[in-house]
Parts: C-alpha cells; sequence; structure tokens
C-alpha cells in the first residue's frame, strides 16, 4: 500500500533575501539576512501536509550532486517518504530566488530537473492509485499532471499555481485550489472579494470541475460545489512573511481531506494553518501542527 497523502510535484532550494522593502528597477540594495532552505510548492504542500498527517509521500524530481541530496535527505527528516523522489542525470536541482519584504514576497524560480520528466514509472502509478488523496501543481509538466490524473483513483485536489490553464485536469479536480489572480486568469474575469470569487468559482464548475476552492489572503477562503458552498474568515493576524503561507493551506487541506474530513472543515483547518504560518518568518518552520491548528479553530468564522 501506498501513502494515504501523496504530493507529485517541485522540490527547490530556496534562496530568500530578507530586505526592508523591494528594489525599484537598476537598483541595488542590501539584504538585511539571507537563508537557504528546502522549497518548492510540492515539497511545501508535502512537508505542511505531514505536520497533521503520519503518512505522506512526496513524488518528485532533483538533480544529480550534494544539492539534490541535501533536498533530498531535508525533506525525509520533515517525516515525507521519499522513496520515489527520483534524480535525473545531468540536471539542476529546481531553485527559487525569493524576495521579502514587509510580508510579501516575489520568486523568480529555476525549474531545472523539476521540469525534466513527462510521465510517472509503474511505482509511482501504483503509489498515486493507491492514495486517498493526491496533490498536484503546475510547477511540474503538463504532462506529468495529467498522468496524476489518469493513474488517481482517490481524491485528486490540483493547485493551479503558478497560474496555467488546467481544462484538461478540470473533470478531475476535488477541489481545485487557486487564488484570485490564478482565478482571474482561468476565468478572464477580475475577482476582488468572496463575492466575485464564489461567481467566478461557480462558472469554473460549470466548465466540469468537481469543487473549487478559492484563497482570498487576509479574508480567508470561499469555496463552492455543486450541492452549495460557503466563506471561511480567519482573525486579523500579524502578517510577517506569506511565503509558503498558500502551500501551508493546500496540504493541510489535503491531509484533513485524507482522514474523511469534510470538504468546509477541510478549508477551516486550512485557512487556521495558513494564518499561523503567515505570523512566522520562514517556510516550513513556521507551518503548524494539528494542535496549533486546533487551538485557533474557534477564531475561525465559517458561514454558508
Amino acid at each position: 500500500m501506498g501513502a494515504a497523502v501523496v504530493v507529485v510535484g517541485s522540490v527547490n532550494t530556496d534562496v530568500v533575501a530578507e530586505l526592508d522593502r523591494f528594489p525599484r528597477p537598476g537598483e541595488t540594495l542590501r539584504a538585511v539576512a539571507v537563508r537557504r532552505n528546502l522549497g518548492g510548492k510540492g515539497a511545501n504542500q508535502a512537508v505542511a501536509a505531514r505536520r497533521v498527517h503520519d503518512d505522506v509521500a512526496f513524488i518528485g524530481r532533483v538533480g544529480d550532486g550534494a544539492q539534490g541530496d541535501g533536498v533530498r535527505e531535508e525533506l525525509a527528516g520533515h517525516g515525507v517518504d521519499v522513496d520515489h523522489t527520483r534524480t535525473v542525470p545531468d540536471a539542476a536541482t529546481g531553485t527559487a530566488f525569493i524576495q521579502v519584504a514587509a510580508g510579501e514576497n516575489t520568486i523568480v524560480l529555476d525549474a531545472g530537473a523539476n521540469d525534466a520528466w513527462d510521465r510517472l514509472d509503474d511505482a509511482e502509478r501504483r503509489d498515486v492509485a493507491d492514495a486517498a488523496v493526491v496533490v498536484c501543481q503546475m510547477e511540474i509538466p503538463s504532462a506529468v499532471n495529467r498522468a496524476v490524473a489518469q493513474a488517481c483513483r482517490g481524491r485528486l485536489v490540483v493547485n493551479a499555481a503558478p497560474a496555467r490553464e488546467v481544462t484538461d485536469l478540470l473533470s478531475s479536480c476535488d477541489p481545485l485550489v487557486v487564488n484570485e489572480h490564478e482565478l482571474a486568469v482561468l476565468t478572464g474575469v477580475d475577482v476582488d472579494g468572496p463575492t466575485q470569487a464564489r461567481s467566478a468559482a461557480r462558472s469554473v464548475l460549470d466548465r466540469g470541475a468537481r469543487s473549487v476552492v478559492v484563497t482570498l489572503g487576509a479574508a480567508g477562503a470561499v469555496w463552492v460545489t455543486t450541492e452549495g458552498g460557503g466563506v471561511v474568515t480567519p482573525p486579523d493576524v500579524e502578517v510577517v512573511d506569506s511565503t509558503g503561507a498558500g502551500d501551508a493551506f493546500v496540504g493541510v487541506l489535503a491531509a484533513r481531506l485524507a482522514v474523511g474530513g469534510e470538504l468546509g472543515d477541510a478549508i477551516r483547518w486550512a485557512v487556521a494553518a495558513g494564518s499561523l504560518a503567515v505570523q512566522t518568518s520562514g517556510t516550513h518552520a513556521s507551518y503548524p501542527d494539528a494542535d496549533g491548528i486546533v487551538a485557533m479553530l474557534d477564531s475561525i468564522v465559517s458561514k454558508s
């Protein structure tokens, strides 16, 4: 048997520069601090899921050499099964260059080995087929995500980030998870706030998605299914670093679905996880465990 939660996605080394403010074009600024750590949307989501679920596996690709070995070992150190995190000969491990200032971030990505595959091998297909919940995102090739959707017999969570057309996956998405910008790319409609987000999300349901979740930053999240939907709102918190908070949301959402949670309940957990994550600098160091999330749930407002 494979893991209960299987994340198929990207894994990077993150190079993070903390700044007092973002530089203007042509300007050079001195960083307040620089750190290097494990990253990539797929790896982040796997670590976040593992914080609240004991059985999480990651399927991805790294490059030759010490950098690839290091990210694999770090991911395993978080308790994630990395048996199917493969090495691509003559490829570099992905690298993300991240600037953080005033709680916001910008990211430039060198995909490296994350782009160097186009299918699942037999063992990976078996793991995907056996999982209760499978997660994929857009930092790996579309062909891999299509293979995931074809192999998945459980629940498929598709995070359409970075923004990309996902028409060929929509009928498998349960849910499709997007932010306001990504939803606008999919629908061609500018989205501002929960009401517009719900309306645009319903149009994605009409195109075939089984359910849609839209993350709204400090405003929480909205969700729609053919049976209804809701709005989940967090308390006001001080945002220190938003890097990876969206991945915390997706990972915890998947983990909660894997234990049989209803979508609305899973979103409450995910909103709590994201709200806790933004209050601490760093990515994985900011991801909460189940106890931390449970302690915040009373502050989460959910309504239909």
